[in-house]
């Protein structure tokens, strides 16, 4: 096991008490702290690790990573630093060993789309015959183990932790979801990446970025910083259709550009329809026929982006295109509920920002044989500016709307509903219901639709859960919540027959 002098020496650290101090684990929670633990004192929002130094010490903890020595007991051993969040992140990967140089890691960034590229890649890769490993917002994935994810990037000490476990267990591949987020916040020092994509930058997150320029150079951190790529040639797959890609495409050696209207890699000649995609992978190795199950234009940019990133990491374009067949929908994004016939059809999303609705109010516009309800409501604690803007875009296609709550955490569902509501004309708010209460909602979207309509639960994807004031969380599944009321919807009917 490594000594604390050994951890810090590479980062010009400075070690206060026994140098020879050695760590046998890494830990930045004192609820779960181990014997042997280094503890790293993490400031937070609203919790400030370096409160906690006798408490962890007394658990069992070794020594202590800090920014200042204010709480040190005497004679502790410990790491100063002048960024503990930083600093966790480097000495993790130096404690796991680099696990990021003994694979190739590929991240994908932006705003919509990476849980679904990120998903449909590993598949692909899976399907190929190459050892991958996910890790993302759905779930941390390898071997047969699923790890439910709090994070869409994990905390620094936790990925270190899964990356080792994953090169040690042979795999080849880690795909991984880069959120703004982990990028601000140093998760992903001491990460190197083969490949990396962008999928495209709209409004969202704006609560902690404060402007979009923030958010968008963020994410340009990971196709501009030297010491996330494995080589300065390394791929930069980008959305060239998307208004920020010049940004990205003049950052990097290597751009590799895709997308419908430009690109290398392109898709032409494309048909949508509800059960799915058909279109042609135009490449400069040669034109590909593609069938896939994900349903939507912003889907075929998922695909893209996934299909471009496989080929960059040495699957051929034929491989690619022939595992993309036997990919599912990814779970929460234009999701189907079953249902009988002669119920409307309902879709899940996550979209959860202005750019995510349109997109899937588009695809429902698309496929829809007959009307469009659309039931959505937006995070509390989140970026209130997005508020009025859902609103408008669900006027734009939807022949009915119901708002209502999604995540209210601390603020008050009844006071997000009127923000969301001020982005409605005069005119909308004939087709507006608002309905505070999740489950009622999405029973009322369904059953005032007829068979033929689509209804769309917008927000919370995957989710089965909300969250409320002081970080409570209660069950909840949109999924769940319509097999009800599809249910309900299907028995009332025979029952009029």
């Amino acid at each position: 096991m490594p000594n604390i002098s050994a951890l810090s020496k590479k980062f010009n650290y400075r070690v206060i008490g026994d140098p020879d101090t050695q760590i046998t684990g890494i830990s930045y929670d004192s609820r779960v702290v181990k014997p042997g633990d280094l503890f790293c004192c993490i400031r937070g929002e609203k919790v400030n690790g370096h409160d906690f130094i006798e408490e962890v010490m007394s658990k069992g903890a070794v020594a202590v990573l800090i920014d200042n020595t204010d709480n040190l007991p005497p004679c502790a051993s410990a790491i100063l630093c002048e960024d503990t969040t930083k600093a966790i992140a480097e000495i993790s990967a130096e404690f796991y060993g680099n696990p990021s140089d003994m694979l190739k890691v590929i991240g994908v960034t932006g705003t919509n789309g990476k849980t679904t590229v990120t998903t449909v890649l590993w598949g692909i890769l899976q399907q190929c015959g190459h050892k991958a490993g996910l890790i993302g917002t759905l779930a941390y994935i390898f071997d047969d183990e699923v790890i439910p994810a709090k994070h869409t990037t994990p905390q620094s000490a936790d990925l270190q932790q899964l990356l080792a476990r994953m090169a040690h267990s042979g795999h080849e591949y880690v795909v991984m979801e880069v959120s703004s987020h982990a990028l601000c916040q140093h998760r992903i020092t001491g990460c190197k990446f083969s490949a990396v994509a962008m999928t495209n930058i709209t409004q969202d997150h704006l609560d902690f970025h404060k402007t979009i320029e923030k958010y968008q150079e963020a994410k340009l951190t990971l196709f501009t910083d030297e010491k996330y790529h494995h080589d300065s040639l390394f791929p930069a797959v980008i959305n060239v259709d998307d208004p920020a890609s010049s940004a990205f495409i003049n950052a990097v050696n290597q751009p590799v550009p895709y997308g419908i209207t430009n690109g290398m890699y392109r898709a032409i000649d494309i048909t949508l329809k509800g059960s799915g995609t058909t279109f042609i992978f135009a490449t400069p190795e040669g034109n590909f026929p593609v069938e896939m199950q994900l349903v939507g234009t912003f889907n075929v940019y998922n695909a893209l982006a996934a299909l471009t990133l496989a080929i960059k990491s040495g699957v051929t374009a034929k491989d690619a295109v022939a595992a993309l067949r036997n990919i599912p929908p990814v779970d929460g994004r234009f999701q189907a509920v079953p249902a009988v016939a002669g119920t409307p059809a309902v879709i899940v999303d996550y979209a959860h920002t202005p750019d995510g609705l349109d997109k899937i109010l588009t695809t429902a516009h698309d496929v829809a044989p007959g009307r469009i309800t659309v039931l959505f409501g937006c995070g509390g604690d989140r970026d209130r500016g997005k508020r009025p803007k859902m609103a408008a875009i669900a006027a734009k296609w939807a022949e009915k709307i119901i708002v209502t709550s999604d995540n209210p955490r601390s603020e008050d569902p009844t006071s997000i509903i009127a923000e969301i509501m001020t982005g409605f004309t005069a005119a909308d708010l004939g087709k507006v219901t608002a309905i505070t209460d999740r489950a009622t909602a999405i029973r009322t979207a369904i059953l005032q639709s007829s068979s033929d309509d689509i209804v769309i639960l917008a927000g919370k994807g995957h989710e089965d859960y909300q969250e409320l004031a002081d970080k409570i969380r209660i069950h909840f599944d949109d999924r769940e919540e319509a097999g009800k009321a599809l249910a309900e919807y299907g028995k009332n009917k025979n029952n009029s027959n």
